[in-house]
């Protein structure tokens, strides 16, 4: 499979601080209505990738569940997890939610 990236966003970096944590969700973008995306969305598609590098272990939890194949991945720093979001008809792929992340931050 060859791609060839003609546009892409900026990269987006986010930050669980220490206790924060994600409920189970998708890593793309969902709205009532097609006209509630931003021109952006709109003109370039969802987002159909997300990579999450560690920099730090967590003392507790971190792990990233990938509740649809029922695994989780844990990672150590300098680990890097690489998934897509969507196929190509912008169905979701994996849905996968952060475990309770304690005691330390992670940078995705």
């Amino acid at each position: 499979l060859i791609t060839i990236f003609y546009v892409c966003f900026l990269f987006k970096v986010l930050s669980f601080k220490r206790g924060g944590h994600h409920a189970p969700h998708f890593d793309y973008i969902t709205y009532a209505s097609p006209d509630q995306y931003s021109r952006k969305t709109r003109e370039l598609g969802n987002r159909f990738a997300t990579f999450a590098l560690t920099l730090k272990a967590a003392n507790v939890g971190g792990g990233t569940s990938f509740v649809l194949l029922n695994h989780t991945v844990s990672t150590s720093p300098g680990d890097v997890i690489l998934f897509t979001n969507i196929n190509k008809d912008m169905a979701p792929v994996s849905e996968h939610f952060c475990h309770s992340c304690i005691r330390y931050k992670l940078w995705l």
